[in-house]
C-alpha cells in the first residue's frame, strides 16, 4: 500500500511539474528556446514511466503485457520512461543553460550600460548647471554694466559717427541744454569733428571743455 502511494504521489508530482512547463513555455514562448522540446520530452517520459510503474502493483494487469508486474512493462518504465526521459531532460539542460547565462551576461551588461549612462548624463547635468550659473552670473555683470553709467555722478555721452547723441545719463543732462540739444539729434559740429577723429583712429582722446562756470575733462572712446 506503502508503494502505490509513493508511485502515486510522484505521478501527481510529474504532472504537475509537466503542467507546469508547458503553461510557463506557452506564455513565455520558451519552445523557440534551443533544448526546450527535449525537457518537455524528457519530463513526459518520467511521467510515463512514474505511470506505469503504478500497475505493477496489479498482477491481474499483466494481461496487457505493457502494463501490470511484466517483463515489458519494467522495460518501458526503467528504460523508455525514466532512462530516456532522464537522458533527454539532461540533453535539453545542456542546450538551454548556456542561453540562460547568456541572457543574464547579456542583462548584466546592459545594467552596466545603464549605470554608465547614468553616470554621463549627471556629469552632463552638472556642466550644465555650472553653464548655466555662469550665464546668469555673466548676465548680472552685463546687467551691472549697463547700469553703470546711468547711475554714473560723471557725464556720460554716447555719440554716433555722424554726430548724433544715442544716449546721456541724467549728470549729461546740462551738458546738451548748454548745446541746445537732446538725444536724437545732433551735437555741435565741434564735437562731432571730435567724436569722428576717435572712432576713425580707435584711439582714447581727452579733451577739456567749459560749459558754463564748469569745466569738464572728457574722455573720448571709440
Amino acid at each position: 500500500m506503502t508503494d502505490i502511494v509513493t508511485e502515486c504521489t510522484r505521478a501527481v508530482i510529474m504532472l504537475f511539474i509537466l503542467g507546469y512547463l508547458l503553461w510557463i513555455g506557452k506564455r513565455e514562448e520558451l519552445h523557440r528556446q534551443k533544448g526546450w522540446l527535449y525537457i518537455i520530452s524528457g519530463f513526459a517520459l518520467v511521467f510515463f514511466g512514474s505511470v506505469i510503474d503504478i500497475t505493477d502493483n496489479y498482477e491481474s494487469l499483466n494481461r496487457f503485457v505493457v502494463i501490470g508486474d511484466t517483463v515489458t512493462e519494467a522495460y518501458l518504465e526503467k528504460v523508455g520512461g525514466f532512462l530516456l526521459g532522464s537522458g533527454l531532460i539532461l540533453v535539453g539542460f545542456l542546450h538551454w543553460l548556456p542561453l540562460v547565462a547568456a541572457v543574464r551576461k547579456n542583462q548584466e551588461d546592459l545594467l552596466k550600460y545603464n549605470e554608465e549612462l547614468e553616470d554621463q548624463v549627471a556629469a552632463r547635468t552638472a556642466d550644465l548647471t555650472v553653464i548655466n550659473e555662469r550665464l546668469v552670473e555673466e548676465i548680472d555683470n552685463r546687467e551691472s554694466l549697463a547700469k553703470f553709467p546711468s547711475e554714473d555722478p560723471s557725464p556720460v555721452l554716447r555719440i554716433a559717427l555722424d554726430g548724433t547723441v544715442l544716449y546721456a545719463n541724467a549728470a549729461g543732462s546740462p551738458i546738451l541744454d548748454y548745446w541746445s540739444c537732446g538725444v536724437g539729434k545732433s551735437a555741435p559740429d565741434v564735437w562731432r569733428e571730435s567724436v569722428a577723429e576717435v572712432l576713425n583712429s580707435k584711439t582714447n582722446t581727452e579733451i577739456e571743455c567749459k560749459v558754463d562756470e564748469r569745466t569738464f575733462s572728457f574722455m573720448f572712446a571709440p
